[in-house]
Protein backbone atom coordinates (compact mmCIF):
# COMPACT_ATOMS: atom_id res chain seq x y z
CA UNK A 1 0.00 0.00 0.00
CA UNK A 2 2.70 2.31 0.98
CA UNK A 3 4.59 1.45 -2.16
CA UNK A 4 1.58 2.24 -4.29
CA UNK A 5 1.19 5.63 -2.64
CA UNK A 6 4.82 6.41 -3.29
CA UNK A 7 4.39 5.74 -6.94
CA UNK A 8 1.35 7.98 -7.04
CA UNK A 9 3.30 10.77 -5.40
CA UNK A 10 6.08 10.46 -7.93
CA UNK A 11 3.57 10.65 -10.77
CA UNK A 12 1.97 13.71 -9.29
CA UNK A 13 5.34 15.40 -8.82
CA UNK A 14 6.26 14.62 -12.41
CA UNK A 15 2.96 16.03 -13.64
CA UNK A 16 3.49 19.19 -11.61
CA UNK A 17 7.00 19.54 -12.96
CA UNK A 18 5.81 19.13 -16.53
CA UNK A 19 3.06 21.64 -15.89
CA UNK A 20 5.56 24.14 -14.50
CA UNK A 21 7.81 23.66 -17.48
CA UNK A 22 4.89 24.23 -19.84
CA UNK A 23 3.93 27.41 -18.00
CA UNK A 24 7.54 28.59 -18.09
CA UNK A 25 7.75 27.99 -21.84
CA UNK A 26 4.54 29.90 -22.39
CA UNK A 27 5.83 32.78 -20.28
CA UNK A 28 9.09 32.88 -22.24
CA UNK A 29 7.19 32.99 -25.52
CA UNK A 30 5.02 35.82 -24.15
CA UNK A 31 8.08 37.76 -23.04
CA UNK A 32 9.78 37.28 -26.43
CA UNK A 33 6.61 38.37 -28.24
CA UNK A 34 6.26 41.37 -25.94
CA UNK A 35 9.91 42.40 -26.43
CA UNK A 36 9.64 41.96 -30.19
CA UNK A 37 6.46 44.02 -30.28
CA UNK A 38 8.12 46.74 -28.22
CA UNK A 39 11.13 46.71 -30.55
CA UNK A 40 8.95 46.98 -33.63
CA UNK A 41 6.95 49.81 -32.05
CA UNK A 42 10.13 51.61 -31.07
CA UNK A 43 11.52 51.26 -34.59
CA UNK A 44 8.28 52.50 -36.14
CA UNK A 45 8.22 55.47 -33.73
CA UNK A 46 11.84 56.33 -34.56
CA UNK A 47 11.18 56.14 -38.28
CA UNK A 48 8.09 58.31 -37.94
CA UNK A 49 10.07 60.85 -35.92
CA UNK A 50 12.79 60.99 -38.57
CA UNK A 51 10.21 61.43 -41.32
CA UNK A 52 8.56 64.25 -39.34
CA UNK A 53 11.93 65.98 -38.79
CA UNK A 54 12.74 65.69 -42.48
CA UNK A 55 9.36 67.07 -43.47
CA UNK A 56 9.69 69.89 -40.94
CA UNK A 57 13.18 70.77 -42.22
CA UNK A 58 11.92 70.78 -45.78
CA UNK A 59 9.00 72.96 -44.79
CA UNK A 60 11.30 75.34 -42.91
CA UNK A 61 13.64 75.59 -45.89
CA UNK A 62 10.68 76.52 -48.05
CA UNK A 63 9.38 79.09 -45.58
CA UNK A 64 12.75 80.61 -44.47
CA UNK A 65 15.27 81.28 -47.27
CA UNK A 66 18.85 80.32 -46.66
CA UNK A 67 21.57 82.90 -46.10
CA UNK A 68 22.93 82.12 -49.55
CA UNK A 69 19.58 82.74 -51.20
CA UNK A 70 19.21 85.97 -49.23
CA UNK A 71 22.67 87.08 -50.41
CA UNK A 72 21.86 86.19 -54.02
CA UNK A 73 18.61 88.11 -53.85
CA UNK A 74 20.38 91.14 -52.36
CA UNK A 75 22.98 91.02 -55.14
CA UNK A 76 20.27 90.87 -57.77
CA UNK A 77 18.50 93.86 -56.23
CA UNK A 78 21.77 95.81 -56.05
CA UNK A 79 22.61 95.10 -59.70
CA UNK A 80 19.11 96.12 -60.71
CA UNK A 81 19.45 99.35 -58.74
CA UNK A 82 22.87 100.09 -60.26
CA UNK A 83 21.48 99.58 -63.76
CA UNK A 84 18.57 101.90 -62.99
CA UNK A 85 21.02 104.54 -61.70
CA UNK A 86 23.24 104.29 -64.78
CA UNK A 87 20.24 104.52 -67.10
CA UNK A 88 19.10 107.67 -65.29
CA UNK A 89 22.50 109.29 -65.83
CA UNK A 90 22.68 108.28 -69.50
CA UNK A 91 19.23 109.73 -70.15
CA UNK A 92 20.37 113.23 -69.15
CA UNK A 93 20.56 115.32 -72.34
CA UNK A 94 23.31 117.95 -72.18
CA UNK A 95 22.94 119.26 -75.75
CA UNK A 96 21.34 122.55 -74.65
CA UNK A 97 23.44 122.97 -71.49
CA UNK A 98 25.70 125.97 -70.97
CA UNK A 99 29.34 125.24 -71.85
CA UNK A 100 31.35 127.12 -69.24
CA UNK A 101 35.01 127.71 -70.14
CA UNK A 102 37.73 129.24 -68.02
CA UNK A 103 40.85 130.03 -70.03
CA UNK A 104 42.80 131.31 -67.04
CA UNK A 105 42.79 127.90 -65.34
CA UNK A 106 42.19 125.88 -68.50
CA UNK A 107 39.03 123.83 -67.92
CA UNK A 108 35.50 123.56 -69.25
CA UNK A 109 32.34 122.03 -67.83
CA UNK A 110 28.67 122.02 -68.74
CA UNK A 111 25.75 122.87 -66.47
CA UNK A 112 21.95 123.06 -67.03
CA UNK A 113 20.82 126.23 -68.76
CA UNK A 114 18.24 126.83 -66.02
CA UNK A 115 21.01 127.32 -63.46
CA UNK A 116 22.50 130.80 -62.88
CA UNK A 117 26.08 131.62 -63.79
CA UNK A 118 28.63 130.21 -61.36
CA UNK A 119 29.81 132.26 -58.41
CA UNK A 120 33.59 132.53 -58.09
CA UNK A 121 35.46 132.54 -54.78
CA UNK A 122 39.15 133.34 -54.40
CA UNK A 123 41.09 131.51 -51.72
CA UNK A 124 43.16 133.22 -49.06
CA UNK A 125 46.68 132.30 -47.97
CA UNK A 126 45.09 130.09 -45.28
CA UNK A 127 43.16 127.98 -47.82
CA UNK A 128 44.58 124.97 -49.62
CA UNK A 129 42.52 125.80 -52.69
CA UNK A 130 43.23 128.71 -55.00
CA UNK A 131 39.81 129.29 -56.53
CA UNK A 132 36.30 127.81 -56.36
CA UNK A 133 33.57 127.92 -58.98
CA UNK A 134 30.14 127.38 -57.40
CA UNK A 135 27.46 125.95 -59.71
CA UNK A 136 24.03 125.94 -58.05
CA UNK A 137 20.49 125.01 -58.99
CA UNK A 138 18.21 127.98 -59.51
CA UNK A 139 15.33 126.37 -57.70
CA UNK A 140 15.23 123.26 -55.53
CA UNK A 141 12.33 120.95 -54.82
CA UNK A 142 11.68 119.39 -51.45
CA UNK A 143 13.09 116.02 -52.52
CA UNK A 144 16.45 117.49 -53.59
CA UNK A 145 19.39 116.16 -51.59
CA UNK A 146 21.99 118.22 -53.48
CA UNK A 147 22.07 121.92 -54.34
CA UNK A 148 24.76 121.77 -57.04
CA UNK A 149 28.47 121.18 -57.43
CA UNK A 150 31.80 122.97 -57.07
CA UNK A 151 34.89 123.02 -59.26
CA UNK A 152 37.76 123.46 -56.80
CA UNK A 153 41.16 124.52 -58.17
CA UNK A 154 44.36 123.65 -56.30
CA UNK A 155 47.85 124.80 -57.16
CA UNK A 156 50.16 121.79 -57.25
CA UNK A 157 53.02 123.86 -55.87
CA UNK A 158 51.01 124.29 -52.66
CA UNK A 159 49.18 120.98 -52.05
CA UNK A 160 51.76 118.76 -53.81
CA UNK A 161 49.53 115.63 -53.91
CA UNK A 162 45.87 114.84 -54.64
CA UNK A 163 45.33 113.18 -51.24
CA UNK A 164 46.25 116.50 -49.58
CA UNK A 165 43.29 118.34 -51.12
CA UNK A 166 40.34 119.21 -48.87
CA UNK A 167 38.13 116.55 -50.42
CA UNK A 168 40.23 113.82 -48.75
CA UNK A 169 38.97 114.29 -45.19
CA UNK A 170 40.90 112.24 -42.64
CA UNK A 171 38.98 110.14 -40.11
CA UNK A 172 38.88 111.53 -36.60
CA UNK A 173 41.39 109.09 -35.09
CA UNK A 174 44.03 109.55 -37.79
CA UNK A 175 47.17 111.34 -36.49
CA UNK A 176 47.61 114.78 -38.02
CA UNK A 177 51.25 114.07 -38.80
CA UNK A 178 50.14 111.40 -41.27
CA UNK A 179 52.17 108.63 -39.65
CA UNK A 180 50.02 106.00 -41.34
CA UNK A 181 51.89 105.61 -44.62
CA UNK A 182 49.09 103.49 -46.09
CA UNK A 183 46.90 106.57 -46.17
CA UNK A 184 49.08 108.10 -48.89
CA UNK A 185 48.28 105.19 -51.21
CA UNK A 186 45.01 106.30 -52.81
CA UNK A 187 45.14 104.26 -56.03
CA UNK A 188 42.44 101.98 -54.65
CA UNK A 189 40.08 104.95 -54.48
CA UNK A 190 40.72 106.11 -58.06
CA UNK A 191 38.69 104.68 -60.92
CA UNK A 192 39.23 105.36 -64.61
CA UNK A 193 36.15 105.21 -66.81
CA UNK A 194 36.19 105.65 -70.57
CA UNK A 195 32.91 107.58 -70.34
CA UNK A 196 34.46 110.19 -68.03
CA UNK A 197 37.53 112.31 -68.90
CA UNK A 198 38.13 112.81 -65.17
CA UNK A 199 39.10 110.10 -62.70
CA UNK A 200 36.45 109.10 -60.20
CA UNK A 201 37.36 109.17 -56.52
CA UNK A 202 35.10 107.00 -54.33
CA UNK A 203 35.78 106.37 -50.65
CA UNK A 204 33.15 104.05 -49.13
CA UNK A 205 32.08 104.26 -45.51
CA UNK A 206 34.35 102.49 -43.06
CA UNK A 207 37.67 103.43 -44.70
CA UNK A 208 40.48 103.40 -42.13
CA UNK A 209 42.05 106.63 -43.41
CA UNK A 210 39.38 108.89 -44.92
CA UNK A 211 35.74 109.77 -44.46
CA UNK A 212 33.41 108.60 -47.20
CA UNK A 213 33.37 110.80 -50.30
CA UNK A 214 32.71 110.79 -54.04
CA UNK A 215 34.05 113.32 -56.53
CA UNK A 216 35.86 113.57 -59.88
CA UNK A 217 39.37 114.92 -60.42
CA UNK A 218 41.67 116.06 -63.21
CA UNK A 219 45.35 116.91 -62.84
CA UNK A 220 47.82 118.76 -65.02
CA UNK A 221 51.32 120.04 -64.42
CA UNK A 222 50.28 123.11 -62.45
CA UNK A 223 46.72 122.53 -61.21
CA UNK A 224 44.40 119.93 -59.66
CA UNK A 225 40.70 120.25 -60.51
CA UNK A 226 38.14 118.56 -58.20
CA UNK A 227 34.47 118.36 -59.21
CA UNK A 228 32.52 117.95 -55.96
CA UNK A 229 28.77 117.45 -55.29
CA UNK A 230 27.32 119.82 -52.70
CA UNK A 231 24.56 118.61 -50.39
CA UNK A 232 21.58 120.80 -49.49
CA UNK A 233 22.54 120.40 -45.85
CA UNK A 234 26.13 121.58 -45.90
CA UNK A 235 26.81 119.75 -42.64
CA UNK A 236 26.45 116.48 -44.52
CA UNK A 237 29.26 117.51 -46.88
CA UNK A 238 31.64 116.52 -44.11
CA UNK A 239 30.93 112.89 -44.83
CA UNK A 240 29.01 111.40 -47.75
CA UNK A 241 26.26 109.24 -46.26
CA UNK A 242 24.93 108.03 -49.59
CA UNK A 243 26.32 105.29 -51.78
CA UNK A 244 27.43 105.98 -55.32
CA UNK A 245 24.24 104.39 -56.65
CA UNK A 246 22.08 106.62 -54.43
CA UNK A 247 23.98 109.70 -55.62
CA UNK A 248 23.50 108.72 -59.28
CA UNK A 249 19.75 108.37 -58.71
CA UNK A 250 19.38 111.55 -56.62
CA UNK A 251 21.74 113.81 -58.61
CA UNK A 252 22.28 112.51 -62.18
CA UNK A 253 23.17 116.05 -63.37
CA UNK A 254 26.40 115.86 -61.40
CA UNK A 255 27.57 112.78 -63.32
CA UNK A 256 26.40 114.30 -66.60
CA UNK A 257 28.55 117.38 -65.88
CA UNK A 258 31.48 115.11 -64.98
CA UNK A 259 31.18 113.46 -68.39
CA UNK A 260 31.57 116.90 -70.02
CA UNK A 261 34.40 118.22 -67.86
CA UNK A 262 37.74 118.48 -69.65
CA UNK A 263 40.98 120.40 -69.75
CA UNK A 264 41.55 123.12 -72.35
CA UNK A 265 44.52 125.32 -73.19
CA UNK A 266 45.49 127.82 -70.55
CA UNK A 267 45.44 131.29 -72.04
CA UNK A 268 46.40 134.12 -69.73
CA UNK A 269 46.41 137.65 -71.23
CA UNK A 270 49.75 139.41 -71.09
CA UNK A 271 49.74 142.28 -68.68
CA UNK A 272 51.62 145.22 -70.18
CA UNK A 273 53.74 147.11 -67.75
CA UNK A 274 52.55 150.71 -67.42
CA UNK A 275 54.86 153.23 -68.99
CA UNK A 276 56.76 155.24 -66.42
CA UNK A 277 55.37 158.69 -65.84
CA UNK A 278 57.53 161.40 -67.46
CA UNK A 279 58.30 164.21 -65.08
CA UNK A 280 60.81 166.00 -67.29
CA UNK A 281 59.76 169.25 -69.01
CA UNK A 282 58.53 168.93 -72.56
CA UNK A 283 60.82 170.15 -75.37
CA UNK A 284 60.25 173.73 -76.47
CA UNK A 285 61.36 173.20 -80.07
CA UNK A 286 60.48 169.85 -81.69
CA UNK A 287 58.17 168.39 -84.32
CA UNK A 288 56.14 165.20 -84.57
CA UNK A 289 57.02 162.55 -87.14
CA UNK A 290 54.55 160.29 -88.95
CA UNK A 291 54.24 158.13 -85.84
CA UNK A 292 53.43 161.07 -83.62
CA UNK A 293 56.82 161.03 -81.93
CA UNK A 294 58.70 164.21 -81.02
CA UNK A 295 61.90 164.56 -83.05
CA UNK A 296 64.43 167.23 -83.90
CA UNK A 297 63.01 170.01 -86.07
CA UNK A 298 66.37 170.71 -87.75
CA UNK A 299 66.84 168.76 -90.98
CA UNK A 300 70.61 168.93 -91.03
CA UNK A 301 71.39 169.17 -87.35
CA UNK A 302 75.07 169.09 -86.48
CA UNK A 303 75.58 168.20 -82.82
CA UNK A 304 77.89 170.57 -80.97
CA UNK A 305 78.38 171.85 -77.49
CA UNK A 306 76.07 174.54 -76.35
CA UNK A 307 77.45 178.02 -76.15
CA UNK A 308 74.81 179.25 -73.77
CA UNK A 309 74.73 176.43 -71.20
CA UNK A 310 77.91 175.19 -69.64
CA UNK A 311 78.11 171.59 -68.38
CA UNK A 312 75.51 168.85 -68.92
CA UNK A 313 71.94 169.94 -69.24
CA UNK A 314 68.61 168.56 -70.53
CA UNK A 315 67.97 168.60 -74.28
CA UNK A 316 65.00 170.88 -74.92
CA UNK A 317 64.94 170.62 -78.76
CA UNK A 318 65.12 166.83 -79.35
CA UNK A 319 68.42 167.62 -81.09
CA UNK A 320 70.87 165.91 -78.81
CA UNK A 321 74.26 167.63 -78.40
CA UNK A 322 77.36 166.11 -76.70
CA UNK A 323 76.86 168.09 -73.51
CA UNK A 324 73.09 167.38 -73.24
CA UNK A 325 71.09 164.66 -71.48
CA UNK A 326 68.35 162.90 -73.51
CA UNK A 327 64.86 164.20 -72.96
CA UNK A 328 62.40 161.31 -72.31
CA UNK A 329 59.79 163.07 -74.41
CA UNK A 330 62.01 162.90 -77.48
CA UNK A 331 62.70 160.13 -79.96
CA UNK A 332 66.25 160.14 -81.21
Amino acid sequence: MARKEGLEDKKNIKKLKLKDESILRRNKRAIVVTLATMAVFTLISYLNLQIQKKDQKKLSSNLIPSSRSIKNEAEREQKSREKMALDKVLKVNTDDWVDYKNNWYGFSVKYPKEWPQPRILKGTFKDNWEQKFLFRKKERVLEDSFSGFDVVIYNVSKVKQLYKTDEFKAVDNLPENGSNSNCTLIDGHLTENSQFPADEVYIPAGDECYKSALFFTLTREKYIYNLVPIAVDRASDIELTKTKTDLMIDFPEFFASAKCMQLIDIVKPKVEKPKPKITAPRPVAAVKNSKGQLVCAKKNDKPHKSKQNKGHHLDMECCLDPDEDPNPWCTY
